[in-house]
């Protein structure tokens, strides 16, 4: 069994706040969702939760499998997907996962790496280069490459941006798979859709900056999960 817990998380950028005192829990095979405006924090939140980025109040911990997680192995559990990642787009589809498998010594490489590709239904262009993929197909091909060893834990952040009605499919579809892996999922997103049957919704609200309603030391906490 997997475990994300954030206990008393907050986060600021300088006199602005995006959250303040979170308190969450999320076990393997459900999915937590974050929804809000564009700008309160919802990418920051995921790398926090990612063990990216450290938090300005509170902290986070990851159980895998009864073992507890350290700082420097905690991003390696993740599979993680953002609109501010890339892939090498000089080197093919396959190329680029070969390469993860390799930094990663992952056993039956091959294997993993076509079941990959065809889980986001790109492995009859496995051997293109991917600046010759759409935007959509991009997005695909981060897909595959963060649930490409598996990992216990899939943050997704607006997971289905630039995807064509197959795509976003094919991503709800590795979403259900990761959930019946026993995986952690967690998706930023106010597509509804993206986040269909959640387990978990938290809203993050805008607080403002300090002393316009929205006080680091004076904000309301958020819901327990």
């Amino acid at each position: 069994m997997h475990t994300l817990k954030a206990m008393g998380l907050g986060h600021r950028f300088g006199q602005r706040v995006l959250f303040r005192r979170m308190t969450l829990k999320v076990h393997g095979g459900e999915v937590l969702a974050v929804t809000g405006a564009n700008g309160v924090g919802k990418s920051t939140l995921l790398k926090i939760l990612a063990g990216v980025l450290r938090p300005t109040t509170g902290h986070v911990s990851l159980q895998v499998n009864g073992h507890i997680e350290v700082p420097e192995t905690h991003p390696l559990q993740v599979g993680f997907v953002a609109p501010y990642m890339n892939v090498y787009e000089d080197l093919t589809g396959w190329e680029n996962l070969q390469f993860i498998a390799q930094a990663r010594g992952l056993p039956l490489p091959e294997v993993r790496i076509q079941k990959a590709l065809q889980a986001v239904g790109l492995a009859a262009r496995a051997q293109e280069r991917v600046r010759t993929f759409s935007s959509g197909m991009k997005q695909r091909m981060k897909i595959a490459a963060a649930t490409l060893t598996n990992p216990p834990v899939l943050i997704l952040d607006e997971p289905t941006v630039n995807m064509d009605a197959q795509g976003q499919a094919l991503c709800a579809d590795v979403v259900a798979d990761a959930k019946v892996r026993g995986c952690i999922v967690v998706i930023a997103s106010n597509v509804p859709a993206d986040y269909q049957g959640a387990d978990h919704v938290v809203a993050i609200e805008d607080y403002g900056p300090k002393g316009q309603g929205g006080g680091f030391d004076t904000v309301p906490p958020e819901p327990l999960l």
